[in-house]
C-alpha cells in the first residue's frame, strides 16, 4: 500500500531529501549543491511512502515571487516508476492548489518529461533552456486547463480551440 502526506518546510524532510538526492544527484547527475535550496523551507512537500515507512515519491509546492503556484522536484524511487506514483503526486499537488483557490501554475520540466506534464494541462512557455547541461522547458497552466485535463481527459484546451 502507498500512503501520502504533506509536510511543511519546517518538518523533518530527511526522507524526501534523501530520495531527491538519490534520483537527481546519483541517478541523473545534477550537483548536490544545487539540489536543496532556500525554497525547501518555504515550500510544502508531498511525500509518498510504503508500508515500511520508506519514501517512494515526493514533490514540493510553493508560491513563487510572481504569484505562480510552483510544482517542483517531483521524483519517484526508480524501482517503483511506472506504477502511477507520479500521477498520484501531481493530483495531490493540483488538489492542494485548486482547493486553495490557486489560478496559475508553473513548473520546470526535463525535456523527456514534458508529455507527462501536458496530461495535466501544462503548456510550454518560451524556448528550451539548459539546467546543469540538461534540456528543460518552462511550463505553465491555469486552473481551468488543469480542471479540463484532469477531469475530462483532454490536453488542457477546449474543442473550440482545435
Amino acid at each position: 500500500m502507498i500512503y501520502g502526506k504533506w509536510l511543511r518546510g519546517s518538518d523533518d524532510l530527511s526522507q524526501a531529501m534523501q530520495l531527491r538526492y538519490d534520483v537527481f544527484v546519483t541517478e541523473q547527475g545534477f550537483s548536490a549543491e544545487n539540489e536543496m535550496d532556500e525554497m525547501d523551507r518555504r515550500a510544502i512537500h508531498a511525500l509518498l511512502y510504503d508500508d515500511d515507512k520508506n519514501a517512494v515519491g515526493c514533490l514540493r509546492l510553493f508560491i513563487d515571487n510572481e504569484g505562480y503556484w510552483r510544482i517542483g522536484r517531483l521524483c519517484v524511487r526508480r524501482d517503483l516508476r511506472g506504477h502511477e506514483l507520479g500521477d498520484l503526486l501531481m493530483r495531490m499537488a493540483l488538489d492542494k492548489v485548486l482547493m486553495a483557490g490557486g489560478k496559475h501554475l508553473r513548473l520546470s520540466s526535463q525535456a523527456d518529461k514534458r508529455g507527462f506534464y501536458e496530461k495535466y494541462g501544462f503548456e510550454v512557455v518560451g524556448e528550451p533552456y539548459l539546467d546543469e547541461g540538461m534540456e528543460h522547458f518552462l511550463m505553465e497552466a491555469d486552473d481551468q486547463s488543469v480542471l479540463r485535463a484532469v477531469f475530462s481527459g483532454c490536453k488542457g484546451h477546449s474543442a473550440a480551440q482545435e
